[in-house]
């Protein structure tokens, strides 16, 4: 019988990166729905075109990944705002088989308007807001109630910074080419020919970061997204695994769901 894992993230490249270090201990993303474990049925079964009667919205079905002994939902939620709204969501269409659910993780960016405790507090008191008792002090520990429940806040639970700081020293590792290349190109672009609108995104504090990670992806999958090359590049794979900053996070996922391997 398989254990059941639910994962609240904050979009579609988090949800590509937990998938990846799920690989490892031979949980592999579910392609078709015959082959999904029937206890997904009711999750699944809400996301239908239109969503909400919009023809225009995304619809926000979770990434799956499974093997022999377990099946982990991955949901981006579209941001740290929905991240419970999406935990008590599926708590609710789940119904009474939420309580096969034996692990539950909710991962967000620290970002650099908040501290890793702020935020962890917050989601903390949010979950408990919903009915889901968290024991835990900190980013990175795991309860040992039913689910178990565990907060993680990139980077690395201590720092200002988001997920992309992950995948920069990823990239750094894999492919310090590239990510040469697209730093050289990023910090190069004579703004002044460019409208600030333009460099609206970049001037944020992750925009550089982000906008390298998308240089190196658009050479490796031309024309796809971050999240794609994630997917199906070498970001988080053999070396990449033993970054200390990645070996955290893989080693997290492993206690909360109850991977051996």
């Amino acid at each position: 019988m398989r254990q059941f894992g639910y994962l609240a993230v904050e979009g579609p490249t988090d949800v590509e990166f937990v998938g990846r270090l799920l690989r490892p201990s031979g949980l592999k993303r579910v392609e078709r729905a015959t082959d999904l474990d029937r206890f997904w049925e009711r999750l699944i079964g809400e996301k239908q075109f239109p969503y909400r009667g919009s023809l225009t919205a995304r619809i926000p079905a979770p990434g799956f990944f499974q093997n022999e002994s377990h099946s982990v939902a991955a949901e981006s939620a579209g941001g740290i705002k929905n991240l419970v709204t999406a935990v008590e969501s599926a708590k609710a269409t789940l119904g009474l088989r939420w309580n096969e659910v034996s692990a539950l993780g909710v991962f967000a960016d620290a970002d650099w308007d908040d501290q890793p405790t702020g935020r962890f507090q917050r989601l903390k008191n949010e979950l408990q807001g919903i009915g889901l008792p968290v024991s835990t002090s900190a980013p990175g520990e795991i309860s040992d109630g039913h689910p178990r429940l565990g907060i993680y806040v990139f980077p690395d639970n201590r720092r200002q910074g988001t997920l992309e700081d992950l995948l920069n020293e990823c990239a750094a590792k894999v492919y310090p080419g590239l990510l040469d290349g697209a730093r050289a190109f990023v910090s190069g672009v004579d703004r002044t020919v460019l409208s600030p609108e333009d460099f609206e995104e970049v001037a944020k504090p992750p925009g550089e970061i982000k906008a390298r990670l998308g240089c190196v992806a658009s050479l490796l999958v031309p024309g796809s997204t971050l999240q794609v090359s994630v997917a199906r590049n070498r970001w988080l794979r053999d070396d990449a695994l033993a970054i200390e900053n990645i070996a955290a996070v893989h080693a997290f996922l492993k206690r909360l769901l109850g991977l051996n391997a």
